[in-house]
């Protein structure tokens, strides 16, 4: 079965739409904005996920509660969220009432209305939700080791913002915040299902050309200090928690979205620590010596760095036994190639879980906005397995001696 052809179109206004045509029952629609906490300025950190929040608080059309009525009242399923490099706002919707969906999140990202009281309320929200992640030292942690590995970097402080940094935020910050950021130029509106596509370009046209705009006093864009960040290197760092467990990540810098290494560099993640049980080092640590209860590894590439790491939770008793089980696991494959049986068996793995995500159709619609995003075009699962079908065991192995050297990693403890 030919998959259904992709459509571009790229607005007077500079928004560029992307649609993939397929006849079903639910829509996805989602717009991704270029901005996240990597914009936030130093002053007023967690600005971008505060201002996801208020994007649900009413615009110059509509107020809150008719906002939302206006989609649910349908049974459609409204969210956003916030990474370090965009913020998404996206919907699912019964395919009937798609063109209902464009007209109400364009509204929301064009004319959204800030009121203090609403803000005031929603600032409690979400110091009630850094409470919450402080409570948690499994999460916790991921945060407080990529303010180490990227410390004088707008990539270091987490998405959330402090207390103080939050509470410095007000209405008026939030709409230069918006002026300066969403701009129909530095966004893009996916589509996954079934609608006019005409009739999109009409709405969208006509409701960006009506749309609210403030005054222009834009905030600085923070400085990117890549190279310094991976200078100044703290090896090991230890904090006391009252756990009964101990937790513990080990990381270094990872390619970044746009380099090409990025490819060898998920197939290694996921070979050495991804989500399967055959992963290496959960069959080493867990299966074989049983000292975790859990161990996983993660790569996430930013625009302007990337992170590699693996997160093991132990007891106190066995905690340096493991941390030294994963770097002798890490030093044998960064010098030693995978087999070409492993390498087969990996590449099959990954690409049979790109055909798994692809199946979650929300989840496709959003990687089709970040692949539009970021780089112009979307690109077919079947190309993406080309890509990850051309790796070479020495491709991996060139790669991860760059970034993952025992030299390069850095390790954080809570105990």
């Amino acid at each position: 079965m030919t998959p259904p052809q992709l459509l571009y179109h790229t607005t007077s206004q500079g928004l560029r739409i992307v649609y993939y045509p397929i006849p079903t029952g639910v829509t996805y629609i989602g717009y991704m904005v270029q901005t996240g906490s990597a914009q936030d300025p130093s002053a007023y950190y967690g600005l971008a996920h505060c201002t996801e929040h208020m994007l649900f608080k009413g615009t110059h059309r509509r107020h809150a509660l008719h906002l939302v009525n206006r989609v649910e009242a349908v049974g459609a399923d409204l969210n956003a969220f916030t990474t370090k490099d965009d913020t998404t706002l996206h919907i699912a919707i019964p395919t009937p009432y798609a063109l209902r969906a464009i007209h109400v999140l364009t509204d929301i990202v064009c004319n959204s209305y800030i009121p203090a009281d609403e803000l005031s309320k929603e600032q409690e929200v979400i110091i009630e939700e850094i409470a919450s992640y402080l409570d948690s030292p499994s999460e916790r942690i991921y945060d407080e080791f990529e303010e180490m590995l990227f410390r004088g970097t707008p990539l270091a402080h987490n998405i959330l913002g402090s207390e103080s940094s939050v509470r410095r935020i007000s209405s008026p910050i939030v709409r230069r915040y918006m002026d300066q950021y969403y701009r129909p130029d530095n966004m893009v509106l996916g589509i996954w299902g079934e609608i006019d596509f005409s009739q999109v370009i009409k709405m969208v046209e006509y409701l960006y050309s009506n749309a609210q705009r403030g005054s222009k006093s834009p905030f600085k864009t923070p400085a990117n200090h890549t190279s310094s960040a991976k200078k100044k290197r703290l090896a090991t760092k230890t904090r006391r928690y009252n756990t009964n467990q101990c937790h513990c990540i080990i990381g270094a810098h990872a390619p970044s979205l746009h380099s090409r290494d990025r490819y060898a560099m998920a197939l290694f993640n996921n070979f050495i620590g991804g989500s399967a049980i055959s992963a290496q080092l959960n069959l080493h640590l867990r299966e074989k010596l049983g000292l975790v209860y859990s161990v996983e590894s993660n790569y996430t590439p930013y625009l302007e760095d990337g992170v590699w790491s693996v997160y093991l939770g132990t007891g106190s008793d066995t905690l340096e036994q493991a941390i030294e089980s994963v770097h002798e696991i890490l030093d044998r494959y960064i010098s030693t190639p995978l087999t070409p049986e492993q390498l087969a068996t990996s590449k099959q793995q990954i690409v049979g879980q790109l055909l798994l995500a692809n199946d979650q159709h929300d989840s496709e619609m959003l990687t089709m906005l970040k692949s539009y995003l970021y780089f112009g075009n979307v690109s077919s699962v079947t190309e993406m397995a080309e890509r990850i079908g051309s790796i070479t065991s020495e491709e991996i192995v060139q790669t991860t001696y760059r970034h993952l050297r025992r030299e390069q990693r850095q390790t954080l403890i809570y105990r």
